[in-house]
């Protein structure tokens, strides 16, 4: 991807900003959560546009290098902090049902990214880096719905909100 393309997707994402109101994701990572919700609905936005913004912070680094790898995991620790906050946040405005839903929904989501993750980097030699990468992606996903959930957008069957 280049700068350019790169530099005109973070522009379009930013325009299209959501409501992040506590403080807890960082403008670049906003961007990440506004271009993936972008993705079909903009025909200037694609897929790999997004993931090149998730993986900006890497970029200079040698794919599969110690600093890589170091990298990855930096940003793999930020979004799982990010995710957890999420969570924390939706569980709270959750119905009784809601919450159930989503406990179960987001057990099987672990199990199914341990999986899926371990696979992508035995594919590539055992790779740290694509283990970390996949990762990474998968927790970006479910943060963009839980954070669509939390600002009344999701369609999710989880997503019901307490009463009154």
């Amino acid at each position: 991807m280049s700068r350019f393309t790169l530099t005109c997707a973070v522009a379009l994402c930013t325009f299209a900003t959501s409501s992040f109101s506590e403080g807890h994701m960082s403008d670049e990572r906003r961007t990440v959560i506004n271009c993936l919700e972008a993705v079909g609905v903009s025909d200037d936005i694609t897929w790999n546009q997004c993931v090149g913004l998730m993986f900006a912070p890497c970029l200079d680094d040698t794919p599969g290098s110690d600093d890589h790898a170091t990298c990855l995991s930096r940003e793999h620790d930020a979004w799982t902090v990010i995710f957890q906050k999420e969570q924390t946040d939706v569980k709270a405005m959750l119905s009784p049902e809601g919450e159930t839903e989503l406990s179960k929904i987001l057990e099987s989501w672990g199990s199914y990214v341990k999986l899926q993750c371990n696979a992508a980097s035995l594919e590539r030699g055992g790779s740290e880096s694509a283990r970390l990468g996949c990762e990474i992606a998968e927790t970006v996903s479910v943060t963009m719905e839980l954070v669509a959930c939390r600002e009344g957008r999701s369609t999710a069957p989880f997503c019901k909100p307490k009463d009154g």
